[in-house]
């Protein structure tokens, strides 16, 4: 009685709102569904970048790249299998690597029928992206759904998953998410405790806790997961079992929540994956969890994936708990069904038979260098920074050479400190021998050097905020001429010559960035360098040579504060990274020796037998 009632209220609530229903239809003879779910499973495209993604379980097809478009084909083909709709795809921000994949997921999505929403997870990060970096990513993403058939949509609007958690688990960034989407986006966010009393409402929420079997958010939402091993813990925080799974996914397909969600497809990191592997083989190919999925999903063990492109429309007026639990703590006041129409597709089978694409070599590398500040301080510190080394990839054991100041520069720029052991100008110690600047043009590559306040071309004397002690290529006085013409001011990230290099796609080879002494935390606080640095990231984001994947970005410091042994932070950017954390010993000496391998030149000093920065970082030269 109460489910016929309820029926009534939603056909009254279509009249009064004018909501159309839509959907695409796949074929030719259309099967309507009433009532129908939206299944779908967070999906991750990071791979190979992410160093520890496949430490307990084995994908059937390897360790895979997601570039390769017959590897995306079998993910969706083994989705359809297993009733899914869509695709929640893990998303970084413009200019990452989920970016860059994202149209290549989307056209795989498109070839069957299927369908993608991104999962937003910047909005994790702190600070928070600013109301510039959110535009930046939200108009990238507006552009990218505009008129792409396999973005899934409600309502007409593309459906956009968003991760708000940690400080961004409030009201405020309720708020702050609305506006930015500015009504172009179906939003769906996470859940987080008091989320029912904001009085600004997304479109739906959802939880993402794949250590919890079941949870349900009322009527909006119901999440599986079959297991949950993380690669660095020596047991799972949530043992895989498929009986329970199966008894799990038959109370999910009960619950009638309007988002029927999976955590998650292939996160081999945390061991959530219920692609094939190895581990949970059957006598279909693709394994125990998709067979119990298409079983629970499709009622039967050969009925066809039929595909949703419409979704739940109207306001849902639902006010569930954040807790997670197997039955809803509220019941919602209303819910907001749908008509499904969608026609039966046979099941594609598809094999990744090509070899991952080699990804493009690294020939450019600019490096930032920070002052006086340890490892740990930095990364709390410099948010933003930090947020970028966790998102790409950074050393949590590189060590500088020695203190001050200046002995560091010239160990980074010649492989060795020069019996140098204070802060003096070049006057004082005038360096002879190589240095990866001049080796650099020298092999017929290109270098620079930028420094920030600099009054002309490789200055010899400080004038602050310039300091001479920064600015190695100075030292070198058999290097005079070059040094004269490739040591340049750097300007401001608006102007000037590292701007233009930038903006232009011409950085060298070879190219060093010392910020003036306000903003590399030398006189200056790590929030200013953090703001500075930001700056410059978001310009390099745009530019030709990052897009190109021909740069990386370096960021370290010439030393810390004397608390950790002169262990500092060092960043690596590059699309070919993500989360990656290396934990063996690297120092200033790795950098040289990458220097001298992107020229193509002789190593240099101690640079010749030190460990070398671009293995392990996995860096394409």
């Amino acid at each position: 009685m109460r489910k016929s009632l309820f029926c009534v209220f939603l056909a009254v609530l279509s009249a009064v709102t004018g909501f159309a229903i839509t959907t695409q239809a796949r074929g030719a003879a259309a099967v309507t569904a009433s009532a129908a779910p939206i299944r779908a499973a967070f999906y991750y495209p990071w791979y190979p970048e992410t160093e520890h993604w496949a430490t307990h379980y084995t994908p059937t097809l390897g360790r895979y790249d997601s570039s390769n478009s017959s590897v995306l084909a079998t993910h969706v083909a083994e989705a359809k299998y297993a009733g899914l709709d869509a695709f929640i795809s893990s998303y970084w921000g413009h200019g990452t690597p989920t970016a860059t994949r994202l149209p290549l997921l989307l056209d795989a999505a498109r070839a069957q029928g299927f369908h993608i929403a991104p999962y937003y997870e910047p909005e994790s990060m702190s600070p928070e992206p600013t109301s510039a970096a959110l535009k930046l990513d939200f108009d990238a993403l507006a552009n990218t759904a505009n008129g792409d058939s396999a973005w899934l949509r409600v309502g007409g609007k593309p459906v956009l998953f968003v991760y708000n958690t940690g400080t961004q688990a409030t009201c405020a960034a309720v708020s702050r998410l609305k506006t930015a989407s500015a009504q172009r986006f179906y939003l769906d966010l996470k859940v987080f405790n008091g989320y029912t009393a904001c009085a600004s409402q997304p479109d739906s929420w959802h939880q993402y806790g794949p250590a919890a079997d079941y949870d349900r958010q009322g009527n909006f939402s119901a999440t599986v997961s079959p297991g949950f091993y993380k690669f660095n813990e020596t047991a799972p925080r949530l043992t895989r079992d498929v009986t329970r799974f199966k008894a799990d996914l038959a109370t999910q397909v009960a619950s009638g929540a309007q988002w029927q969600l999976l955590s998650t497809f292939n996160e081999w990191g945390e061991g959530t994956s219920v692609e094939p592997a190895t581990a949970w083989p059957s006598a279909s190919g693709k394994g125990a969890y998709l067979d119990a999925m298409r079983t629970a999903y499709l009622g039967s063990a050969t009925s066809p994936s039929p595909t949703v492109t419409a979704t739940p429309v109207g306001t849902a007026t639902a006010t569930p708990t954040a807790t997670v639990s197997k039955t809803p703590t509220t019941t919602p006041t209303a819910t907001v069904s749908k008509t499904v129409t969608a026609t039966p597709t046979p099941a594609v089978t598809t094999t990744a038979t090509t070899a991952p694409p080699t990804a493009p070599k690294v020939t450019k590398i600019l490096t930032f260098v920070e002052e006086n500040h340890s490892l740990t301080q930095m990364q709390s510190g410099m948010p933003y920074v930090y947020s970028q080394a966790q998102q790409y990839g950074y050393a949590d054991n590189w060590t500088a050479i020695r203190h001050p100041s200046l002995p560091n520069y010239l160990a980074l720029a010649g492989g060795s400190t020069a019996g140098v052991t204070d802060d003096s100008a070049p006057s004082v110690h005038p360096v002879s021998g190589r240095n990866v600047f001049g080796a650099a043009i020298s092999a017929g590559k290109s270098a620079k050097s930028y420094q920030e306040s600099m009054k002309s071309n490789c200055g010899l004397t400080s004038t602050s905020p310039y300091a001479v002690k920064h600015n190695p290529w100075a030292y070198y006085t058999q290097d005079r001429t070059n040094c004269s013409k490739f040591d340049v001011p750097s300007g401001t990230s608006t102007s000037g010559n590292l701007h233009n290099d930038i903006v232009a796609g011409t950085l060298p080879n070879v190219g060093q960035v010392t910020p003036n002494l306000n903003n590399d935390a030398h006189d200056g606080s790590l929030a200013t360098a953090d703001a500075w640095m930001k700056g410059w990231l978001t310009l390099v984001y745009a530019s030709p040579d990052w897009r190109a994947g021909r740069l990386a970005v370096v960021i370290t410091a010439d030393e810390d504060n004397g608390t950790m042994g002169n262990k500092v932070l060092t960043v690596v950017l590059h699309q070919s990274q993500s989360h990656h954390i290396v934990t063996s010993g690297l120092t200033h000496y790795s950098w040289t020796k990458a220097m001298t391998d992107v020229s193509g030149s002789a190593c240099i000093g101690a640079g010749c037998n030190a460990s070398n920065m671009l293995s392990a970082f996995n860096l394409p030269v």
